[in-house]
């Protein structure tokens, strides 16, 4: 059995699926899913020439280039995943960088009890490109299938769409979800380079010890500006950030124990880590 999709202005033709033969219309206006991208946090620093690079890789003015997937690579809690939205939500206020939309998924790659396996996220996929349920296949292939042609067509239309994909883990989860046309994009989190992929890579660094402090500062005073603790204590803001390892998600989880007790000193928060470094370092050694 051949199976054929063809498209024109959004409209899906004949498909046929495990003996089905029906026809799907893909929706006029990118929703309900096609907006869906998370919100990025207004407190976001020291990745001025990462976000900037990543932007001009996304530029579709860039020729072949343009065709390329970015990868942002890095350890866990450097801040791959709120640097992948800061990069989708600027790309998408680009007038007709991508006019469709995005599609995000979290494929949980390093969460061996939720981790989505290639066709539970084509199934998730294709629904927020407004795809019937009763219209997705069932097997894996045919679900790429329909989610590439689906992306095509709407490229085609002048709904070009980026892809999102984060947390992803190894290519086994990733190869049914590239978009196989050139007109969409992909836009990828890992911890590993996925050097099997051809793709451009950013790899991000821990972040220096000032740009740690314009963290802490800025988490602090969204919410209460008056805060100053941070100005006020440069120096002790300095070993938290070098205690944290330059750690965005450490510093965000420690800034907030910090909005909880507004009346606390970073110099005492400072201590509680420098001892809890000293315990780990002697259990260590032993």
């Amino acid at each position: 059995m051949t199976t054929e999709n063809s498209f024109a202005n959004g409209v899906a033709g004949v498909v046929v699926q495990a003996g089905v033969v029906g026809s799907i219309v893909l929706p006029d206006c990118p929703e309900p899913a096609l907006g869906g991208l998370p919100p990025r946090t207004p407190t976001f620093v020291g990745r001025d020439e990462e976000l900037q690079r990543a932007q001009a890789l996304l530029d579709p003015s860039k020729g072949e280039d343009y065709a390329s997937p970015v990868v942002v690579s890095g350890i866990p809690g450097v801040g791959k995943t709120e640097l992948l939205l800061q990069v989708a939500h600027t790309a998408l206020a680009q007038a007709g960088w991508f006019p469709g939309g995005t599609l995000f998924v979290d494929l949980r790659g390093y969460d061996a009890r939720q981790r989505l396996s290639p066709k539970r996220a084509l199934g998730s996929l294709l629904e927020a490109l407004g795809v019937p349920a009763e219209h997705i296949p069932a097997r894996r292939d045919d679900r790429c299938r329909l989610y590439r042609s689906a992306l095509a067509a709407l490229a085609e239309a002048g709904r070009r769409v980026l892809v999102v994909l984060d947390n992803v883990r190894g290519d086994q989860q990733l190869q049914h979800l590239l978009p196989g046309d050139a007109g969409s994009r992909a836009l990828i989190s890992s911890r590993e380079t996925l050097a099997e992929l051809d793709a451009v890579r950013l790899t991000l660094p821990q972040l220096s010890s000032s740009a740690g402090n314009d963290l802490l500062r800025q988490v602090l005073r969204l919410s209460d500006p008056q805060d100053n603790r941070v100005d006020a204590e440069s120096g002790e803001a300095q070993r938290i950030a070098t205690l944290c390892g330059g750690l965005p998600l450490a510093l965000r989880v420690l800034a907030g124990l910090l909005v909880d007790t507004p009346a606390r000193p970073l110099s005492d928060l400072r201590q509680e880590l420098s001892s809890a470094h000293s315990r780990l370092r002697s259990h260590l050694i032993w």
